[in-house]
């Protein structure tokens, strides 16, 4: 699920059936019944007994889009971007039902980029996508600011652009391991 304001590019979901469907007749079902901009780019059958597409999914990429207080240049942006993937350890406080935990998130950042973009600084990231615990695009503009960036309060808009199964260097998208499974 995406966090409140965040936006997506690309999404999977995983659909039962209590009788054997006609793949292409099912995409065009469920194309006419979804909302004008939502668009059905492919359909596949889950061979029995495979993991869901969800449980496949180990990271995420996001682009976003961070306000900044004052002008930029490459170089800082860099520096700073650079600076956070240098660090062994980034310990974040998550607030849990039996108060705060700290967290070491730096293991879950794969990759940082970033460019300044008018009053704006955009980033992208591939960040770890787990049920024990994802990386939020937010905690990683948090640590940018405390290296410096000047981000501006209020407005910060997300991304979402990718979902990946990553086994070492190795990334597919989950219509690409489905079709390994097979």
């Amino acid at each position: 699920a995406l966090a409140l304001g965040t936006s997506s590019e690309r999404e999977y979901v995983d659909i039962s059936f209590e009788t054997r469907i006609d793949i292409s007749e099912a995409k065009i079902k469920l194309q006419e019944s979804l909302p004008s901009g939502f668009n059905i780019r492919s359909c596949a059958i889950i061979p029995e007994g495979a993991q869901s597409l969800n449980a496949l999914i180990n990271r995420a990429v996001y682009t976003i889009k961070c306000l900044l207080a004052r002008e930029v240049s490459q170089a800082e942006l860099d520096a700073w971007c650079s600076a956070l993937m240098e660090m062994e350890k980034i310990l974040i406080k998550k607030k849990t039902k039996k108060g705060f935990r700290e967290r070491d998130i730096r293991k879950g950042i794969f990759s940082l980029n970033c460019k300044p973009v008018n009053d704006y600084a955009l980033i992208n990231a591939d960040l770890l996508l787990s049920p024990e615990g994802s990386i939020r695009p937010e905690d990683v503009v948090e640590v940018l600011v405390s290296l410096g960036m000047p981000a501006a309060g209020g407005y910060m808009e997300v991304r979402r652009t990718g979902l990946y199964q990553c086994q070492g260097e190795t990334c597919l998208n989950p219509m690409q391991v489905l079709s390994q499974v097979r």
